[in-house]
């Protein structure tokens, strides 16, 4: 799995600040944002005083968010490119129907391997031989034989199915849930913050968890978003899951 932020607002805080200060102020908008970035006019600010202002954005912003009125995050934009996620996954995070996504699709890209030799693999090949080749298509857990087997079962049949004339968009329903895609997907900040208080949490699958996990870090490697940290969090703190959280592995 690769997930890389290809895309987000570097003038974040600007932008979060001036929807903050724009709901409680008589300035406008743009008189709003002006200010913050020094627009229109040459000023002579020390690099203190830069940092300075920065904090006391973040902490306007914090006091806004911490009282409940999020719609002020919804003007950051994050894009991620990810990689190598299985179909099941896509089932989850596409119930975040307020992202957009953009997904690699099984009717137009053929899976095309040897069909005699994935015959021949099926009999005589070793495990490691049958993961080697079928990680390039599937998502593993682990090595379990039986999956192993029931994946390139699936291939096989997969591969017939293309070779007796079925087009993929046909073909590609005896593929199993763990196939392999590739997603863009956009969001705002505050969907973000939702997707993260939902799927970092333990009783969250792993996969998804993971594809969230890498999301947050890169977000968080950016010195623009250090500051949402305490934000791209597991919301613990309103857990309605009757599980308890020791017993999840």
């Amino acid at each position: 799995m690769e997930v890389k932020l290809i895309s987000y607002n570097d003038n974040i805080i600007d932008i979060i600040h001036t929807a903050c200060r724009t709901c409680y102020s008589k300035l406008t908008p743009i008189e709003i944002y002006n200010k913050d970035t020094y627009a229109g006019e040459e000023f002579d600010i020390s690099i203190e005083q830069v940092k300075e202002d920065r904090i006391k954005k973040i902490e306007l912003i914090k006091k806004v968010m911490n009282s409940g009125h999020l719609s002020t995050t919804e003007h950051a934009y994050f894009t991620f490119a990810i990689a190598g996620v299985s179909r099941a996954l896509l089932a989850q995070i596409t119930r975040h129907r307020l992202c957009s996504f953009s997904v690699q699709s099984q009717r137009y890209v053929e899976i095309k391997e040897n069909l005699e030799d994935l015959i021949v693999l099926n009999t005589c090949g070793t495990k490691y031989q049958k993961i080697e080749l079928l990680s390039k298509y599937f998502v593993f857990k682990d090595d379990n034989d039986l999956f192993i087997d029931s994946c390139l079962n699936a291939l096989i049949q997969y591969l017939q199915l293309t070779k007796e004339g079925y087009k993929a968009e046909d073909a590609r329903n005896v593929l199993p849930n763990a196939t392999k895609t590739n997603i863009v997907l956009s969001c705002n900040l505050r969907q973000l913050m939702h997707i993260c208080n939902l799927r970092l949490c333990k009783h969250a699958q792993l996969e998804v968890r993971t594809m969230v996990g890498k999301m947050k870090n890169e977000v968080l490697s950016k010195p623009e978003c250090e500051w949402l940290k305490p934000y791209l969090v597991p919301n613990c703190k309103n857990c309605t899951d009757f599980r308890d959280c020791k017993e999840i592995k």
